[in-house]
């Protein structure tokens, strides 16, 4: 294999790495996004509360706020599908680097492999409707954590209510 095919391999080799750099890092800010949005909307829930109990407001404090805890889980599954994006786009760099297509790429002097770093599943698809809240979004929003984070906070919230409605 001639030098010119070996520098030609590194380069797009060295482009990749860049990318999946790049791919893990948002894959993080993601976390911490999600991170945010809960510890806000865990925040908000626990304010409310107390604010209830605490003015004796009666039962549409909490109950306002059971829309804004919903956004906020709206927000989560949100964030999740961009990080979706990601996560696929790592797992297809991670199978190239261990397949035996790298190497055969290598030997070849040539990446057939490289795609663009903006083909990461956000571009509109021709045919698809485009609802407020996908599918994928309403699946990725019924995972354990979401559901562990979201779900006490909206009983929790009802249960003041009704609470303070009989005091």
């Amino acid at each position: 294999m001639s030098d010119v095919y070996q520098k030609d391999f590194d380069l797009q080799f060295a482009v990749l790495m860049s990318d999946w750099d790049k791919v893990n890092d948002s894959i993080h800010k993601f976390d911490d996004l999600i991170f945010r949005v809960r510890g806000i909307s865990i925040a908000a829930t626990s304010a409310v509360v107390a604010y209830s109990f605490s003015k004796s407001m009666g039962p549409m404090a909490p109950l306002f706020m059971t829309f804004p805890v919903f956004l906020f889980w709206l927000m989560d599954g949100l964030l999740k599908l961009f990080q979706h994006n990601f996560i696929n786009r790592d797992r297809e760099i991670r199978s190239y680097m261990s397949s035996p297509n790298l190497l055969i790429d290598r030997a070849s002097g040539s990446m057939k492999y490289l795609k663009p770093a903006g083909d990461l599943g956000f571009q509109k698809k021709k045919g698809v409707k485009r609802w407020w809240i996908s599918k994928s979004q309403l699946k990725l929003m019924t995972l354990r954590n979401s559901l562990w984070c979201f779900v006490p906070q909206i009983l929790i919230l009802c249960a003041v209510a009704i609470w303070l409605s009989v005091l």
